[in-house]
Order: structure tokens, then sequence, then C-alpha cells
């Protein structure tokens, strides 16, 4: 697996860390009446770098949930066909979605928008995290959709027993 996808395997797994952190912090601090402010804006943020950026790493170690059973019951090179097109679909989606998540987070950066919490973030900063990981993503796929065409194997070859 490229270096490229370890990154961004192991950035979401740091999130995943400062979520739990950020939790347990909250959890000792309450036992000294002490609050925590901003302490869900926090994990919320972490949350959504762990969503977004996990995405290719959990593409290319075949982590996302695959139906196979329609594919598999075709021939070979028909099983092909079906994959790059359903990588296809999944690239129109993803251009869609990055289109309109980086045209949304324009605006809040040009409106100087912020999040309602106590932190009163730049809301900018967590859309443009999901909009990097969803370019990401798209990377991902093209690499997968490269990969197909070349007749490397559909699935890759690590198992849910193996991660």
């Amino acid at each position: 697996m490229s270096h490229f996808y370890k990154v961004t395997g192991y950035a979401a797994g740091a999130a995943i860390v400062v979520i739990a952190v950020v939790i347990l912090a909250q959890i000792v601090l309450r036992m000294f009446d002490i609050n925590f402010a901003g302490g869900v804006e926090i994990a919320t943020y972490a949350m959504i770098v762990a969503t977004f950026v996990a995405l290719p790493y959990t593409l290319m170690t075949g982590g996302h949930i695959r139906v196979m059973v329609g594919i598999e019951s075709l021939p070979r090179p028909a099983q092909r066909l079906a994959q790059v097109a359903c990588y296809l679909v999944a690239l129109a989606f993803v251009a869609i979605f990055f289109y309109y998540f980086l045209e949304m987070t324009r605006d809040s950066f040009a409106r100087g928008a912020r999040s309602q919490g106590l932190l009163a973030a730049p809301i900018w900063v967590p859309q443009s995290i999901v909009t990097a990981g969803i370019l990401l993503f798209g990377v991902a796929l093209v690499h997968g959709l490269i990969g197909i065409l070349r007749g490397r194997p559909i699935v890759p070859e690590t198992s849910v027993e193996n991660l």
C-alpha cells in the first residue's frame, strides 16, 4: 500500500486519539468541577477529520462495504466492466460533493462565518477538512480505477481478519 494511504490512516487514527483525550479530560475535569469549554467542538472537529481523512485509506484496504453478490455472478470480463462503472459513478458523486463543499467553504470564508459554540471557530476550517477529505477520496478512486484498468485485483487482498 502506498505511503499516501498510510498517512491518511494514521491521521484519522490520531484524530480518534484526540477525541479520546478530550473526552477523558472532560471526565477528569468534571470531577473537580472544572468546565472544559469547547471540548465538544474539539471532539466534533476531530471526528470530522477522522471520518473524511480516513476515506482513502479505507478504500484501499477494502474497508468500505462492498456488495459483490451481483458482480461476482458475472463473467470475469464483465466483473471488471461493472467495477469500472462503479468507480466512474463514485467519481461523479465525489466530484459533485467536492464542488459543492468547495463552494460552501469559500462562502463561509468570505462571510467570516463562525461556529455557534463556545470556541466560535471559523466554520471554514472544518469545512476545508471535509473538502480536502473528499478530494483525497477522489484521488484514491482514480488510483483504484487505474489499478482495475491495469488488471489489479478488484478487491484488495487484505481482509477484515487481517486488519
